[in-house]
């Protein structure tokens, strides 16, 4: 797949973190390229990588060496305020524990990222609240994030992931904090909106449940990238 038609890609990635007086390493010369609209799932055990590789693809990391592009974008040769500035425009995020701003409701939680990239009030709002009626919680848009359940929450967040019409989502463990049949209907959301607005969506997961929706799965081990088995009873 050619870099130019590539929404993300990576090329010799390695990236580590101090630990003890020395340099751990976590990823060793990682290639990846995942193509617009792919829904990829990332599985791993605990302290592989997954979770550095989305901060990598995000530009919130730094690789110790390689490049990373999102789109057209080269941010591994940027700074951190043009990274900032790449991601709030071209990413979502997904968190494990929603992440949701305690004092502003969900349709404020879901204004947010609008605000921040100065849309237009008007186009802001009609969409905003139409978000919240396609991820099934119009009902919460009044309501402070402390006053909903796990599950409306992670539809706010879900939500709020898109609002800016980013090419790509991250999902870092979206069903970690839910029970098994509130994350199976929230997969279920994820996977339906983000491939009816033909998203690029990377998602690290422990959950098997989750394996099922992937383009393409993937299994970090051993500082690398591998095609994941389904079938493998400890990723």
């Amino acid at each position: 797949m050619e870099r130019e038609h590539s929404a993300i890609r990576l090329e010799g990635v390695s990236h580590g973190y101090p630990q003890g007086g020395r340099l751990v390493s976590v990823l060793e010369d990682v290639d990846l390229a995942i193509a617009p609209g792919e829904l990829v799932v990332v599985v791993g055990r605990s302290g592989s990588g997954k979770s550095t590789l989305l901060n990598l693809i995000s530009g919130i990391d730094l690789p110790r060496s390689g490049r990373v592009w999102l789109g057209e974008h080269l941010i591994s040769d940027l700074d951190e305020e043009q990274r900032a500035t790449v991601r709030r425009r071209h990413v979502g995020i997904v968190f494990q524990f929603f992440n949701l701003i305690p004092t502003l409701t969900g349709l404020e939680n879901v204004l947010f990222p609008m605000e921040l990239n100065r849309m237009p009030e008007r186009q802001s709002d009609d969409r905003a609240l139409e978000l919240l009626d396609l991820a099934e919680v119009g009902h919460v848009s009044d309501r402070l994030p402390g006053a909903m359940s796990g599950g409306e929450q992670q539809r706010v967040a879900i939500a709020r992931a898109l609002a800016h019409d980013p090419e790509v989502i991250l999902a870092d463990e979206p069903t970690g904090s839910l029970d098994l049949e509130t994350g199976l209907q929230v997969l279920d959301l994820l996977d339906e909106l983000v491939r009816e607005q033909g998203k690029t969506l990377v998602m690290v997961t422990h959950s098997r449940e989750v394996m099922g929706v992937a383009d393409r799965l993937l299994e970090v081990r051993g500082g690398g990238l591998i095609p994941g088995d389904p079938n493998r009873s400890d990723p």
